[in-house]
């Protein structure tokens, strides 16, 4: 383990004998050695991050800037010093931050496996540590109860704490941020410090130090790297040299030498450089203005010298042709209307202004209002898309919007500020659509911290210009304004003013912003929701739902509910004997036998005789303590067959005039299409306990039965026909539960809204999807959906890159989840099936659809 005295600059403050810092270093050097060597308990597999690491780091920003450490300020150096100590200090997490990690983690995204959890936790806390040091900063204590943050003082007044917090935080930042959120000038006492150069130092030397040090080959293996740590690993084996730094007349570069024998790995150390080549581009131009003593000059480009083995590395590299792939991207062939153009205009404000509204949702006295709007100016030939979302800065436009296929929305950069938000674009290509609408762009952006820029751009053209603009351009100090050629948008791609409104009335969910276009006649708010009142909304944790269903269907889960919905049902048994349930039924209930009376029913007389031997046949003379419930429970028994339930539906034309009529459209359409047609004029009656067949003269008797029982002229006479011509028996029960009695459900397979005639509208977190045909894989018979709308918010299902079509697993997942959540929704509404004991069959059932 390395000690102070192996820190040159720390040797150096000995030499002046400062003693203003010099007992604060050592205690910090202490405090973090023992916090370092406490993170393996949770990184086991990451590359070490340990005393002799830190040490590494600050001697690597000493040969930085050498030449010019004579002319620093004590506290200068010991901000280089602590800061090089601390930075890794919020890699460690107490077991009570772990759990507390690990409860949002589950909360937030339904994650409860426990080694799941636990590596999400440490990707949590990994891509965070850097901004945790100003935790460890302000609320730990070192031993003897004194707090760590009184070690970055000067005297009894001045505390540099926080500037060493943001230092450290900024390892794991960029240098734009550096740039924004850092001083080059701190004046504490008597001293001068230039915090902004010292994070600058600190990310150079932080990434540089990869070599066998921090990651010995043996322990990869023989901790069995994978994953994230594996590819960390593989950077660093590769490398021999330790030295990482060369000068040459005063000017540094960064060396690396070494040999790889993986081609895999070799790969992915070049894209490593070409970070840090990156990197140092920006900084250079920075530390290049820094006064003097701060500057420090340093080589853009690294001297790479590892050198491969079993294979070759060559110059060949995969070369854009630009005005092919810019045309590839931003027209038709991905989109296939041009309107789409629009949409994904207006899709980047949504996720501008609902990013914004996370990151006000906690701050106090936030009025935040979020808006988009839409102004059409006929007379100076522009249309504008304005919104007050998170706006761009610099970094945001270099990094991500001028870079093709890099979202900003995807980076780490963006979930440190908005953790929970799950934006609608994802693919980085979405604002190339743009050029759909118009050939020239004028594009003007602020961000909260950024200052205004606008930006001129061209379809044909790879050259972007910037004007000089009012930095008070956004009333609310941020948001983004792009604007098309009206004449470009207008005739070329709607056909008028309107047909733009109607398009974006049609395309947007409006819940949580408001959406305006104005004009010279005034402005008008498009608002646009999933749910409606007279639907049934239905909210999930991943897909919302609205649905128009005129009635849900019948959900039966005994036989005694048959008797509850209708009183035209037949208990038939041998012989094609049967006997009216309901009356049989309530019978039952009215009447309380006598144990004297199961001895000679015949003693009863009249119609409660007849009840009383139909009873004694069911329950075999020996009824139970409660006669109704064994009665029901004789009924299944004898009703069902290899567990399904023999259950019969027979329908009736209840006018015989329309029986010719009723035949006609069966024979052309068929026999469901005429059901439907001739609904009002058809009655039912139902058959339950047969286990085969039942014969025409059975069915036919039945249903004289019931025409006899009502009072309605004309009924069909069935004893003429005996080829089911029109009494169709029609066995509905498909799928039953597995349970010693059973529970059924009607079932059909595969029920496609787009087959069935139903409307339908897809959103993806509100933005429309404009092809998208779902298909339910079952749905219970005679469920009759006229219209759904479907708003999914769940990262679990794709969008191809034109957004017109979900990929096949998602649109198989879809369908199967709506109809999941249809059947829940069906249970709760259905209180008699909500309190059977088969719920948790039913529910069962539910629950195999996923």
């Amino acid at each position: 383990m390395g000690s102070l005295e192996d820190i040159q600059l720390y040797n150096i403050l000995v030499e002046r004998k400062s003693h203003d810092f010099l007992a604060e270093i050592n205690d910090l050097y202490m405090y973090a050695n023992d916090v370092l060597l406490e993170i393996p308990k949770l990184f086991s597999n990451y590359t070490f991050h340990d005393i002799d690491h830190s040490i590494r780091v600050i001697n690597y920003m000493f040969l930085l800037i050498e030449d010019q450490v004579k002319d620093y300020s004590d506290l200068h150096i010991a901000m280089i010093i602590m800061s090089g100590l601390a930075h890794d200090t919020g890699m460690f997490a107490s077991d009570d931050e772990i759990a507390a990690v690990k409860r949002k983690i589950s909360q937030e995204y339904n994650i409860y496996d426990e080694e799941i959890l636990l590596e999400k936790c440490r990707n949590y806390i990994r891509i965070h540590h850097g901004e945790r040091v100003k935790k460890v900063i302000d609320n730990n204590r070192l031993s003897g109860d004194k707090p760590v943050k009184s070690l970055f003082s000067i005297g009894k007044s001045y505390n540099f704490g926080d500037e060493i917090s943001k230092i450290c935080q900024s390892h794991m930042e960029d240098v734009e941020w550096i740039r924004n959120n850092i001083t080059t000038k701190l004046v504490l006492a008597d001293y001068v410090a230039n915090p902004q150069q010292i994070a600058m130092l600190l990310r150079i030397a932080d990434v540089i130090d990869i070599d066998d040090r921090r990651a010995p080959d043996y322990m990869s293996t023989l901790l069995n790297v994978k994953g994230f740590s594996k590819e960390e690993w593989s950077k660093h084996t590769p490398v021999t040299n330790y030295n990482k730094i060369q000068k040459d007349d005063g000017v540094c570069s960064i060396y690396f030498s070494g040999e790889c024998k993986d081609a895999d790995i070799y790969r992915k150390l070049q894209k490593f450089f070409y970070y840090i080549e990156s990197d140092l581009k920006e900084i250079k131009h920075y530390a290049k203005n820094y006064d003097y003593p701060y500057t420090f000059k340093i080589n853009d480009t690294i001297i790479n010298n590892i050198s491969t083995k079993g294979f070759k590395a060559t110059k060949l590299e995969f070369q854009l042709d630009y005005s092919k792939v810019m045309t590839l991207l931003m027209g038709e062939k991905i989109y296939g209307d041009r309107k789409a153009g629009l949409r994904e205009m207006i899709q980047n404000s949504v996720d501008a202004v609902l990013a914004m509204k996370e990151r006000t949702a906690g701050v106090s006295f936030s009025t935040y209002s979020p808006l988009i709007g839409i102004e059409i100016n006929k007379d100076s030939n522009v249309i504008s898309l304005y919104d007050n979302g998170i706006g761009m800065d610099r970094n945001v436009l270099r990094n991500y919007f001028f870079k093709i296929g890099n979202s900003f929305y995807g980076s780490e950069e963006f979930r440190k500020l908005n953790p929970s938000y799950m934006s609608i674009g994802r693919y980085g290509i979405g604002f190339l659509s743009c050029f759909m609408l118009s050939q020239h762009i004028v594009l003007e952006t602020k961000s909260q911290d950024g200052e205004a820029i606008s930006i001129e751009f061209e379809k044909d053209s790879p050259y972007v210009t910037e004007r000089i603009i009012n930095q008070n351009i956004f009333p609310e100090g941020h948001g983004t304004k792009i604007s098309f050629r009206y004449n470009e948008v207008i005739d070329d791609v709607f056909e008028n003013e309107d047909s733009l409104k109607e398009y974006v009335s049609e395309m947007f969910l409006t819940k949580g912003f408001h959406l305006f276009v104005s004009n010279g006649e005034g402005k008008k708010e498009i608002s646009s929701s999933l749910e409606n009142d007279s639907y049934r909304n239905i909210y999930n944790s991943d897909v919302d739902i609205s649905i128009k269903i005129p009635y849900w269907p019948d959900m039966i889960h005994s036989v005694s509910q048959l008797c509850d919905d209708s009183s035209n049902i037949f208990y038939l048994y041998d012989d094609d004997e049967f006997v009216r349930l309901e009356y049989l039924m309530e019978s039952i209930q009215d009447y309380q036998f006598k144990d004297e009376e199961y001895d000679s029913p015949s003693s009863l007389g009249g119609e409660q005789e007849d009840v009383a031997l139909a009873i004694m046949d069911l329950v075999g003379g020996i009824p139970g303590d409660d006669l109704y419930d064994a009665i029901e429970k004789s009924l299944l028994e004898k009703s069902y067959e290899n567990g399904n339930l023999v259950y019969w539906r027979v329908p009736i034309i209840t006018d015989l005039s329309l029986l010719d009529a009723f035949k006609e459209r069966a024979q052309n359409a068929g026999y469901d299409e005429a059901i439907e047609l001739f609904r009002q004029s058809i009655s039912y009656f139902y058959v339950v306990g047969r286990k085969q067949a039942i014969s025409n003269d059975a069915l036919i008797d039945m249903a004289n039965y019931v025409c006899e029982s009502m009072d309605v002229r004309g009924w069909y006479a069935y004893d003429k026909y005996s080829d089911f011509d029109v009494i169709r028996a029609e066995k509905i029960y498909q799928r039953v539960l597995r349970s010693d009695i059973g529970t059924y459900l009607p079932i059909d397979h595969n029920y496609s809204f787009n087959e069935n005639n139903v409307k339908e509208k897809v959103y993806m977190q509100g933005v429309r999807v404009s092809d998208e045909h779902i298909n339910l894989h079952l749905i219970i018979k005679n469920t009759k959906i006229e219209d759904i709308r479907v708003n999914i918010h769940s990262s679990k299902y794709q969008l191809n890159v034109s957004r017109n079509n979900l990929d096949a697993q998602s649109h198989e997942l879809l369908g199967k989840r709506i109809a999941q959540i249809i059947y829940k929704k069906m249970i709760e509404e259905n209180e008699m099936m909500n309190h059977s004991e088969d719920s948790a069959l039913i529910k069962g059932l539910i629950d195999e659809l996923i």
